[in-house]
């Protein structure tokens, strides 16, 4: 939840999509009329927030990408770790930004945490191989160990496990940014796509400790800990990894992808069609004559 300028900002941007979808206006609440409940303590306080927007660019039309922009210029700036959850990890154009920081010798701990499973057969062409081929890539460049792709297991019942989907997008950068919001880390998601994206960059100490806090409950709800136990391994080990690596020991936890280093890299044949990062430009017109048969007719 955020409120203020923030608040406004995202009612703006949902207003402005509903008339495009739907052409119906839709009435701006009064200033002050929905006030912060006060059961629910804000963990951050005068905060400088920004939104980030994806909107496809079609005949005649400007798109915005400005969410992909963001996550490669926040994958860019970090110095000490970078934490992702995410439902789909096929961007190759993301894993190119990725394996950049991998090759540096200082460069830092990545852990990414995606669905492993995949559900109908274009999910399973274009996200779950091209997420195969994207995580054994990276793990060819990984010469410092400094990456973990994971998903989260819980027990079945019945002495087995059961995975966990991962519905989330999520970007946390050395405890000092953060961006959540609607953006996979997929081509769709690039440019096709209509997607919004929250980011706050911490401005004090008392907001890097917050987004710290959310950092270590996340990874203490998917390790069965304590967030304490957390944040107190990961000061011992001073390693976001090794310490993920050290708790991870209960039937409730994180699995790595049994990827080996042998086989193909590179995007299936047909992620174009299937994940496109536009539209497609033939649909594109067919779309603007249709909307200017619409205005004739009405």
């Amino acid at each position: 939840m955020v409120s203020g300028s923030a608040a406004r900002l995202i009612g703006d941007v949902c207003r402005r999509r509903w008339k495009q979808a739907t052409g119906k206006l839709v009435e701006v609440t009064p200033q002050g009329g929905v006030s912060w409940p006060h059961t629910l303590p804000p963990e951050m306080e005068n905060v400088t927030a920004a939104i980030a927007l994806t909107e496809p660019g079609w005949i005649g039309k400007r798109g915005r990408f400005e969410a992909f922009r963001l996550t490669r210029d926040a994958i860019n700036a970090a110095r000490k770790y970078i934490y992702i959850e995410t439902q789909y990890l096929a961007s190759f154009g993301v894993a190119r930004v990725i394996a950049k920081r991998l090759k540096e010798a200082d460069g830092p701990e990545i852990a990414v945490l995606v669905t492993k499973s995949s559900h109908g057969l274009i999910e399973k062409l274009a996200m779950g191989r091209n997420r195969d081929r994207l995580i054994r890539r990276l793990k060819r460049i990984d010469r410092y160990d400094r990456l973990r792709v994971m998903y989260p297991v819980v027990p079945d019942g019945k002495g087995g496990e059961q995975e966990v989907g991962i519905h989330s997008k999520l970007i946390i950068v050395d405890d000092r940014f953060i961006r959540i919001g609607s953006s996979n880390l997929n081509n769709r998601s690039e440019g096709l796509d209509t997607e919004c994206d929250l980011a706050i960059e911490a401005e004090s100490a008392a907001h890097r400790r917050a987004i710290t806090s959310f950092r270590h409950r996340l990874i203490a709800e998917h390790l069965d800990a304590t967030s304490e136990a957390v944040r107190d391994m990961e000061t011992a080990k001073r390693s976001l990894l090794n310490a993920i690596d050290v708790l991870n020991t209960r039937k409730r936890g994180l699995r790595h992808f049994a990827i080996g280093a042998r086989g193909e890299t590179s995007p299936i044949i047909g992620t174009a069609f299937v994940d496109p990062r536009r539209p497609y430009r033939p649909l594109q017109k067919l779309r603007l004559r249709m909307s200017r048969l619409l205005r004739a007719i009405f």
